[in-house]
């Protein structure tokens, strides 16, 4: 049982009606606080084992049909709490249908009512899913810059209870118009978060002992990562800057990893690996001293 289900279970067990909720669009804050106006509870689940943990008499599925990867059993779970599902929903029908007749459930059409009366709802969501600039309205930019400093943080300390709470605070402060001082700290601690990506990005060099005749091979050895670096987005922008070959060397949650990345060649090929998913970029777990000895192997192989 995961830490946010049994506190979910201590604290609102059994209690009306409950929306649950997959937490892959940053949109779904405005669905959730409608939600919360029409006096349901909110939980997140990420994966199959977490929904069977959820007790309450009334229970709502929000954008988990849409992501049946991750709940390879949830045919079997609808058929079996069919008594306690009173309807399932995603947010495109939701912010978009055009009558409450869409819905077979009450309990749905009661936020999508909702939603329809707090227009600046919907029309905020679908900006959240817009391509944000500096002209994007500054209360979507404070959501998502939150959202994304809590997401970073809590994948680097394995604590995603920090980002769902993040999420619940944010559609909390939405259906009570009242700014939430947990929120302004996340927000200002985006621009840390930025700032200490794009110095990892700075380390990133040519000068290192991975060389390969006629070619730029990037590398940048990181130690202990920052619980603010943006990893993903370090990646990213590495493969931009350096197409030909990246590799980077960082310790995080006490094991070393070493990514490599290519926008050119076939990662996987090149080192001689099984071809498994995407070919461009691989994710290695082991001392990095060893792995320096294999990658340096691999490319004395191939010059020789």
């Amino acid at each position: 049982m995961s830490k946010y289900s049994q506190n979910f279970k201590n604290t609102f067990a059994m209690k009306t009606t409950t929306v649950i909720y997959f937490p892959g669009d940053d949109s779904i804050i405005f669905a959730l606080a409608a939600a919360l106006e029409a006096g349901y509870n909110i939980h997140p689940v990420i994966q199959m084992d977490e929904l069977w943990d959820i007790e309450s008499e009334k229970i709502i599925l929000l954008n988990i049909e849409n992501n049946k990867s991750k709940f390879v059993d949830l045919e079997l779970f609808i058929n079996l709490q069919k008594p306690r599902i009173c309807g399932t929903t995603d947010l495109q029908k939701l912010y978009f249908a055009g009558s409450e007749n869409k819905f077979n459930s009450r309990e749905i059409a009661m936020i999508w009512k909702i939603l329809k009366r707090n227009k600046c709802y919907i029309n905020d969501a679908i900006l959240m899913r817009a391509e944000y600039s500096e002209n994007t309205d500054i209360r979507i930019q404070r959501y998502a810059s939150a959202l994304r400093a809590s997401l970073v943080k809590a994948t680097n300390t394995r604590d995603m209870l920090f980002y769902y709470k993040t999420i619940e605070n944010i559609a909390r402060e939405i259906q009570t118009k009242k700014d939430n001082l947990e929120i302004d700290i996340l927000a200002r601690y985006s621009w840390k978060m930025n700032n200490i990506t794009n110095e990892a990005l700075e380390r990133i060099s040519f000068d290192h002992m991975f060389m390969i005749p006629n070619r730029n091979v990037a590398y940048a050895y990181l130690s202990n990562i920052s619980p603010w670096l943006d990893i993903y987005s370090l990646k990213q922008q590495a493969l931009k800057k350096f197409g030909y070959l990246i590799i980077l060397q960082y310790r995080l949650h006490n094991e070393d990893y070493t990514w490599i990345g290519s926008e050119q060649i076939d990662v996987r090929q090149f080192f001689d690996l099984p071809r498994k998913g995407d070919q461009h970029d691989i994710l290695l777990i082991g001392g990095h001293q060893y792995i320096s000895r294999l990658i340096k192997k691999r490319i004395l192989d191939l010059i020789q």
